[in-house]
């Protein structure tokens, strides 16, 4: 299945849901950063996670990024998604490993870790961008989201994400985000309820389809599924000479000058890898 997120209603019009496909997505981020299976699937995760929000965002340039400040060894875990469909993100240590759950599925609750926090910022592209704090509930992603949901917009939602492996190799990578809308009655969501828990793991069903289209009347013919819009995920850095200089330049003057002493500077990208050298004299 191609990359993508669909946006549809259920219920007749009671609850809106976003479903991700984002196989090549998230192997592309692992790729990048070299990251352990584990890394690879937290940060996974973490991408679709902020693409599934950011079906609320309404500007073309408007982001939303994710913070997850674990415990756990993988350090921060950092993802960034447009309202466009553009992805990045990082890992402070992607070469963490916490090994497997008891279930035998990857330890991501291990690697991000059960203590900390999610922090989720809002970039309308003008202005101080708007953030919101919550606690980490296990570290697994999803229901680090949903708690947020909970706690910081008062607003209950169901949040699926999941990477699948075979052979430390990504096959499947999905999510889902459900929320009811003003009005929705116990009943839509009761039935709701009962649909997610007769489902497969999300990473599973990622696997099956052929199209987002597919993959939501499939899953959730039974309580009435309508698609809204569809549009491509892809990962992809925005960075460039001009924003590290712009990084550089909102350094105090003294740290400048002190970085000036030297014949050049060299600054990598932490969401692409991509290295920039800067000259010594581009700062006076």
């Amino acid at each position: 299945m191609k990359d993508g997120i669909l946006r549809g209603l259920l219920c007749d019009g009671e609850a809106s849901i976003e479903i991700i496909s984002a196989r090549d997505t998230v192997a592309r981020a692992g790729e990048i950063h070299n990251a352990s299976p584990e890394v690879t699937a937290a940060l996974g995760r973490a991408l679709m996670g902020a693409c599934l929000m950011c079906g609320r965002l309404k500007g073309e340039k408007e982001r939303l990024s994710l913070t997850f400040k674990g415990d756990g060894p993988a350090g921060s875990v950092i993802a960034v998604a447009s309202s466009s469909g553009v992805l990045k993100g990082y890992a402070a240590n992607p070469d963490a490993r916490a090994g497997f759950r008891p279930d035998g599925k990857l330890n991501v609750g291990g690697v991000i870790g059960r203590n900390g926090t999610l922090i989720v910022a809002r970039d309308s592209g003008s202005g101080e961008p708007y953030s919101g704090v919550s606690e980490l509930v296990s570290g697994e992603i999803a229901e680090d989201i949903a708690r947020y949901y909970y706690i910081s917009e008062q607003q209950p939602s169901a949040v699926l994400l999941g990477v699948g492996f075979e052979r430390a190799q990504v096959t499947s990578a999905g999510g889902i985000l459900i929320t009811p809308l003003p009005g929705c009655s116990q009943n839509a969501l009761e039935k709701i309820e009962a649909q997610l828990c007769r489902m497969k793991p999300v990473s599973e069903l990622a696997g099956m389809y052929l199209s987002l289209e597919e993959f939501l009347h499939d899953s959730f013919w039974e309580i009435g599924a309508r698609s809204l819009e569809e549009k491509e995920v892809y990962y992809n850095c925005d960075c460039s000479r001009e924003r590290m200089l712009e990084a550089l330049f909102a350094l105090p003057a003294a740290d400048r000058s002190e970085l000036a002493s030297q014949n050049e500077i060299e600054m990598c990208c932490q969401f692409c890898g991509k290295k920039y050298v800067i000259k010594a004299d581009e700062l006076k």
